[in-house]
């Protein structure tokens, strides 16, 4: 239920939801990663880009935005890292390549 009012609150598609949600843990399951403690940290930022970013991800609070904005850096460097393998693999092809 709340992956739904996610969905409705920041307009992502289901299917990248599905795949954000089950990245960072928000649907729990056997396999996902448990929570790490939470450490303090002081961090002098630009209050417009946290704003900014806040509004983005339709967050309630500033240490929701920080954390959200880290799991997605850290989401796009695990999907772009497994696009690039699977590119070099012999899974995918070019169906307009010769020979």
């Amino acid at each position: 239920m709340r992956l739904r009012r996610r969905l409705r609150r920041t307009g992502r598609s289901p299917l990248a939801a599905c795949l954000y949600s089950d990245y960072v843990g928000d649907v729990h399951s056997p396999e996902s990663p448990m929570p790490r403690p939470r450490v303090r940290k002081n961090l002098r930022l630009n209050q417009a880009k946290l704003d900014r970013a806040r509004r983005i991800l339709g967050t309630a609070t500033e240490t929701e935005t920080v954390e959200q904005a880290l799991d997605l850096v850290a989401f796009h460097e695990e999907a772009s890292s497994g696009v690039r393998r699977l590119a070099g693999s012999k899974i995918l092809r070019d169906p307009f390549a010769r020979g």
